[in-house]
């Protein structure tokens, strides 16, 4: 199909170019055939949305400078003014103004917070006082068969507690210190980044925050915030400057053609340390990159999915548009680069190092990575398989911890981890297979959901406590005191049963061997001395 310039269409014609991906956004008509593969979200949000008036959606996705940035290079056309239907939606969660978007959430009063008794009780109460669908969608399913989310919580199961008696736990002490001491801490449970945050609650990141700073604990805000990270570093500030943060990025791609915007060069690295600049000036303490998102996975029931794009508009007008680093004149994001090397982050670590920042790579799950990592100077991997919403048909990340602390015995290199986290029991089990930290991130986002800053702090209440009960009943005063001798891992025990018995089977058969070849031996020279 041929598209003479200045084309003015009419909503049919943008549904009848059959060989072409045409949306229409603010009375102009894009051509971004060419796009699909590039683009920062993937190519079945734009498939979805072939042949119609995208503007509702595009605007509550994207920041109101997205269109400048792209250019006039797809623009092939205009819709037709009869067409052009004029309606924005915006965020409008809990009383939030906004546009035509319509959900609405009750939180829990302080009585009825102060009433959750457990994780799953606050992921509970945020379905029943009407969560948005995209918690569904977006956070609460993974990808594929969701194989690595079920993975993730039955690699709890496998490892069984190991409980000493008879020590003295009249005190428990849950503080700890991690990237090389340079970080104190009243908790090991931190709060990973997620995005979408402000669609949970109309304070989004500043809410954590405040949350994770009343807590003594540490907050990594999401590289697609919908709060600056100068804001968050206020609402972490409160009364004590000293709350740490760290900030989450993932690799910004360098296009192969700066004009259009398409193309993959590698890692934008002017972006990146501007980015990393940015927040050394506001005290972050470090970095996070997030590696194992080189594309956005087959996450079937929502970026793939056209009813789960619409029910997120209508009920919250879509993502809010991301300001992590307005403040920053980082240049246009387009996405994540897929030729990201351990060279970058090898520069990477030396940048953050010599503005006095700490870097961490998550999405670390075998023990050839955590070597390599620990080599080039990382402070940190995070054993995690981004919460089952990546690659599906892996271990859980629980069963990956173990191998990874071996791998990085005798350097800098410290463990932490996240996926699929419920329970005190889970963070005692992970510290004792070697992390050191341990990050929630749906939790988070459910207490959150329920009752903002206050939900959340109930949420890292109740990890707390519960895993302060089975410190005590495991006999460790503090979480130095944690050790792997406190966990046996059920799954290998049969095996090392059944290699017991083959080891004595085979000593049997082989003194049986050896005797009955001795026996042999003596009567062929006692036949041999009779025949003499």
């Amino acid at each position: 199909m041929s598209i003479p310039a200045g084309k003015v269409f009419t909503e049919e014609d943008l549904a009848s170019a059959d060989d072409r991906v045409l949306v229409a956004v603010d009375g102009k008509v894009f051509d971004v055939t060419d796009f699909l593969e590039s683009h920062p979200g993937g190519s079945g949000t734009l498939l979805a949305h072939k042949g119609t008036d995208a503007t509702d959606v595009f605007h509550s996705l994207h920041s109101p400078n997205t269109l400048a940035d792209v250019g006039d290079s797809m623009i092939v056309g205009e819709l037709a003014a009869g067409d052009k239907d004029g309606k924005r939606m915006s965020l409008i969660v809990d009383g939030q103004q906004g546009g035509s978007a319509s959900h609405k959430t009750t939180r829990c009063t302080p009585t009825e917070i102060a009433a959750l008794v457990n994780i799953e009780h606050i992921a509970q109460e945020a379905q029943l006082r009407g969560a948005p669908s995209f918690i569904n969608g977006y956070v609460n399913y993974g990808s594929e068969d969701e194989e690595s989310i079920r993975n993730n919580r039955g690699a709890f199961a496998r490892y069984a507690l190991r409980p000493r008696v008879l020590n003295d736990v009249g005190t428990i002490d849950l503080s700890t210190k991690i990237l090389g001491g340079r970080v104190q801490l009243k908790t090991p449970i931190c709060i990973a980044p997620f995005a979408g945050a402000a669609n949970a609650h109309p304070d989004g990141e500043l809410a954590l925050a405040r949350a994770a700073a009343k807590a003594k604990s540490l907050y990594c805000p999401a590289f697609y915030s919908a709060h600056t990270m100068g804001e968050i570093r206020a609402a972490a500030n409160g009364d004590d400057d000293e709350n740490p943060l760290l900030v989450q990025l993932y690799p910004p791609r360098k296009p192969v053609h700066p004009k259009s915007g398409r193309g993959d060069a590698g890692l934008d690295r002017k972006y990146m340390e501007t980015a990393i600049r940015h927040v050394a000036k506001l005290g972050f303490v470090g970095a996070i990159i997030t590696v194992d998102t080189v594309n956005n996975s087959n996450r079937e029931k929502s970026y793939k999915n056209p009813a789960w794009i619409k029910q997120i508009t209508e009920e919250c007008g879509g993502f809010p548009p991301t300001r992590a680093f307005q403040e920053a004149d980082v240049g246009r994001m387009l996405g994540h680069t897929a030729r990201i090397t351990w060279d970058d982050v090898k520069w990477m670590t030396s940048t953050c190092h010599a503005l006095g920042l700490s870097l961490v790579v998550k999405g670390v799950m075998v023990a050839e990575d955590a070597a390599i990592a620990a080599q080039i100077g990382v402070d940190a991997v995070i054993v995690s398989n981004h919460g089952g919403r990546q690659l599906d048909g892996t271990e859980g990340a629980l069963e990956c911890v173990a191998e990874c602390a071996e791998a990085v015995v005798g350097t800098k290199c410290e463990i932490f981890f996240d996926s699929g986290v419920r329970r005190g029991k889970d963070v005692f089990k992970a510290l004792a297979l070697g992390a050191s930290a341990v990050f929630v991130g749906r939790p988070a986002l459910w207490g959150l959901t329920v009752g903002g800053a206050a939900g959340v702090s109930r949420m890292l209440t109740l990890f707390n406590e519960e895993l302060t009960t089975v410190m005590q009943l495991a006999g460790t005063p503090s979480i130095a005191d944690i050790t792997p001798a406190h966990v046996r891992d059920t799954r290998a025990l049969p095996w090392k049963r059944e290699a017991a018995q083959w080891r004595d089977r085979i000593s049997d058969l082989a003194l049986a061997f050896i005797i009955g070849a001795l026996v042999a031996s003596t009567a062929i020279r006692f036949s041999l001395s009779v025949k003499k």
